[in-house]
């Protein structure tokens, strides 16, 4: 007599046997597993152990099963196979059909591992940024069953610098753009997408990597303004900065030991001002496609400022020079 159930275990259907498949109950199988499969189940199948025969069209089945499975990108894992049943399969050549196991952990480490190159490679496709990190790490944020892969969504929607420039022409604004390169704290980014969104900057630029992130902070610190200003995310800086003077926008970078002061420069024309880190500065190849430097002339004893009360004095030059200029 042949008899199987259905239970739930890692994301799979597990399909459990039991007794003699013969060709009868070998199309009840398959007629279980194509209704699987209908509704968008993996399938393992297991208890090999209490199967006592398979025929010859048993087999055939189980290949039929197979093939079916296929259309749908899917797979039949076949686990904890006795000797005696690993061998038929071996014989008829079905063992390279399919996925035979006999240990859970491999399961799990195998769908794992699946989920993981398939997750990375749609997330690189939308442009979302992927880090592999410790499993120690995961396990610090969460304790739930991630097997291995977590998402952390952003507060905010990120906009494409691509359509903010195009759609700034065309209504005949003048672009106002702030880049940060390397500012980690979120309480300084909270402060510089303040002092922008109040002073009618059009978009801030910050690095997918090496840059503080928006959170809730950031939110705090802005006094809510991040929800007023659009924010790019960028993969490479040096990138976005060809794209923004091939726009016709100049490069502006503020750092202590240019000679220029901030003044004057012309903040009336499409600009781009480039604020780094407070420690490292702005990067070399930030640098490189810089078409001005200037500094903020410091009269004491101090060498610099903080970054954000910098940037709302450079922010505050551009709405006075077109203030006047308007």
């Amino acid at each position: 007599m042949f008899e199987y159930r259905v239970s739930e275990d890692l994301d799979l259907k597990w399909l459990h046997l039991k007794g003699r498949i013969d060709s009868m109950s070998a199309v009840e199988i398959q007629q279980r597993v194509e209704e699987l499969i209908l509704a968008g189940e993996r399938i393992l199948i297991t208890d090999f152990e209490e199967v006592n025969y398979i025929s010859s069209a048993g087999l055939r089945v189980f290949l039929a099963a197979q093939k079916q499975l296929g259309k749908g990108g899917g797979e039949i894992i076949l686990f904890k196979i006795p000797p005696k049943v690993l061998r038929i399969f071996e014989m008829s050549g079905f063992e390279q059909l399919f996925r035979i196991t006999s240990s859970k952990k491999d399961i799990q480490s195998a769908l794992q591992a699946e989920l993981t190159a398939s997750d990375v490679s749609t997330r690189k496709i939308e442009g979302i940024p992927v880090q592999y990190v410790p499993v120690e790490k995961i396990n610090r944020i969460t304790r739930k069953n991630h097997q291995g892969v977590i998402a952390i969504l952003s507060i905010i929607s990120y906009a494409r610098i691509e359509q903010i420039i195009p759609s700034l022409y065309e209504s005949g604004e003048v672009p106002f753009i702030i880049l940060l390169d390397g500012i980690t704290d979120v309480r300084n980014l909270g402060a510089i997408i303040r002092t922008a969104e109040s002073a009618g900057a059009h978009t801030l630029i910050i690095p997918e990597k090496g840059s503080a992130t928006p959170n809730t902070d950031t939110i705090k610190t802005s006094a809510g303004a991040l929800f007023h200003l659009p924010i790019c995310r960028t993969k490479n800086l040096k990138y976005s900065l060809n794209f923004l003077k091939e726009s016709g926008l100049q490069i502006i970078a503020a750092h202590e030991e240019a000679e220029t002061p901030y003044y004057m420069t012309d903040f009336t024309l499409p600009s781009v001002i480039i604020l780094g880190a407070e420690d490292k500065g702005i990067s070399k190849q930030v640098m490189d496609a810089v078409d001005q430097q200037v500094n903020i002339p410091m009269a004491g004893k101090t060498s610099s400022l903080n970054v954000s009360v910098a940037g709302a004095i450079l922010m505050y030059e551009v709405v006075r020079q077109r203030t006047i200029a308007s």
